[in-house]
Order: C-alpha cells, then sequence, then structure tokens
C-alpha cells in the first residue's frame, strides 16, 4: 500500500515537471531528472511482447491488482466453510473491479520522456530492459532497451550523448547513480548549467547525496540548481523536511558551495511552531 502511494505521488508531479524542464530547456539549461524506481517491475508482471502495441500501461493499478491477489487468496482451505470462500471471492471480484475502472496515471518514467520529446531527446540512464514508447494517444509500443549484459554499455553511450550535447535531458534512477558524471564538465560539450529535479526522494539520505553527486562534481562550469519537487501530501512534505535537513546537517550541498542548492533549507523546517 505504502509503495502504491509512494508511485501515486511521483505520477502526480509528471505534469509539473514537463511543464518547468521545457521552460528551462528554453533558457538554456540542461535537465537532470532522479528517480529511485522505474516501475519496470509492475509492467514486466504484464509479460508485454516486444514490438507490440498497447493502451496505457499504468504502474500504479498493477500495484494495486498485485496486492489484491497475493492478500486474498482463493486457494482451498479446509478449515473455510464455502459461504466464506464465496464471500471473499465477491469481496476480491469488487476490487478488482474498482481497481480496474479507476482512472488511474500510466507508467511516470515513460510519460517523462514522451513529454519531454521522446527516446530520441532524452538520455534514460536506468536498470530496466524494456521501455513503452508512445505511438498515439491512447497507443505505447513496447520496446527492449537492451539485454540484462547491455544495460550498463547502453547507459554509457546515454551518459555520453548527454555530455555531447545531443540530448540535453537525462533521467537517472538509482540502480544508475553511481559511476556516472551528468555535470557541466569542462571536458565536455554540453556546458549548460544543470537543472537537478530530484521528484522522488530516497530513503535515506545518503542515497540522496549520492544521486545529487551526478550533476555536481569537480572541474565544472557552473554548479546546478537543485529542486526538491513534492506534493503537498503532508507525509511526503515531511519527509522532504527531514532528507533536507539531513543534507544540511551533513553539509552535502552548503558547506562545498553555498550557491549549489538553489533553494533555502530553511524551508524545509517543520520541526517548529
Amino acid at each position: 500500500v505504502q509503495r502504491f502511494f509512494k508511485i501515486l505521488c511521483v505520477s502526480m508531479k509528471v505534469d509539473s515537471v514537463i511543464q518547468e524542464a521545457k521552460q528551462s530547456l528554453e533558457q538554456g539549461y540542461a535537465i537532470v531528472i532522479g528517480l529511485q524506481s522505474t516501475g519496470e517491475a509492475a509492467v514486466e508482471s504484464l509479460d508485454l511482447k516486444p514490438g507490440r502495441s498497447y493502451n496505457l500501461v499504468s504502474v500504479t493499478r498493477e500495484i494495486l491488482l498485485n496486492l489484491v491477489r497475493n492478500h486474498f487468496p482463493l486457494g482451498k482451505d479446509k478449515n473455510v466453510s464455502a459461504a466464506a470462500a464465496d464471500m471473499v471471492r465477491e469481496k476480491r471480484d469488487a476490487l478488482v473491479e474498482s481497481i480496474l475502472s479507476a482512472n488511474l496515471p500510466g507508467n511516470f518514467l515513460d510519460e517523462l520522456i514522451d513529454g519531454l520529446g521522446g527516446p530520441d531527446h532524452v538520455a534514460e540512464l536506468t536498470g530496466r530492459r524494456g521501455r513503452l514508447v508512445k505511438e498515439s494517444k491512447n497507443s505505447w509500443k513496447y520496446e527492449l532497451r537492451a539485454s540484462d549484459s547491455e544495460i550498463d554499455s547502453i547507459n554509457v553511450k546515454e551518459n555520453q550523448l548527454f555530455n555531447d550535447g545531443k540530448k540535453l535531458v537525462a533521467i537517472v534512477s538509482d540502480a544508475a547513480s553511481t559511476g556516472i558524471s551528468l555535470h557541466a564538465s569542462r571536458k565536455v560539450s554540453n556546458q549548460r548549467r544543470r537543472i537537478h529535479y530530484t521528484i522522488e526522494l530516497p530513503w535515506s539520505a545518503d542515497k540522496a547525496i549520492q544521486q545529487m553527486g551526478r550533476s555536481h562534481r569537480s572541474n565544472q562550469a557552473s554548479a546546478p540548481v537543485y529542486r526538491l519537487v513534492f506534493t503537498n501530501v503532508g507525509g511526503e512534505k515531511r519527509f522532504a523536511a527531514a532528507v533536507a535537513k539531513r543534507l544540511q546537517s551533513l553539509g552535502a550541498l552548503t558547506r562545498g558551495d553555498r550557491r549549489a542548492s538553489g533553494f533555502n533549507m530553511q524551508s524545509f523546517h517543520y520541526d517548529s511552531p
């Protein structure tokens, strides 16, 4: 249940991030978007076939359906009467029907990529093997990115395309948050100042530092602007505050370069009247 609401919150940010990122691109910035998950597990449970077209695939819907399937088993139990088993079955069917009819968002990562120009304009640095590429308003084609053994090499190529300025948007997940450089290095062609949107916070500040460190490194032409993106949901807002406070206590940004963060850490402080 917690995973469902976390991914739902991430999905709710997609439209706003796309709109703001487009404006930043027009102003001459390069964009880095930080995620933790990709929704691949939920998509893989559908057993999609490469090259085939599908209607909107909702990660949040699949998470809920898997929850119901796992917690409303219909196996035969000698200690359960037939009437009780039928009641469980009816409740399960009703839940599944309500989930299927709910207006839930699609795959947040694929919608981000599509909204920012598609795979030809967005460098994807994740650990997923396949993705859904939009063909028309209600049609998405499932394509393989790479096999398990090729994921690292694909990410290296995507990283290079971003550094060369051939792609001005990079999306990085937790699986690709080590060993890559997305900063405005003086050694690369793409020296646009980075705006780094973190739209899915990790569970620990250490991981947040690691991912933010992809766009803030030595020998850079300019320091990035960091933007923590969170919804108006109280739980997520407080979680963002906890991470921001932890970042400040570790000196992740402010001690290295007070101008790097792009926001005032005190605005995230809720442990006060």
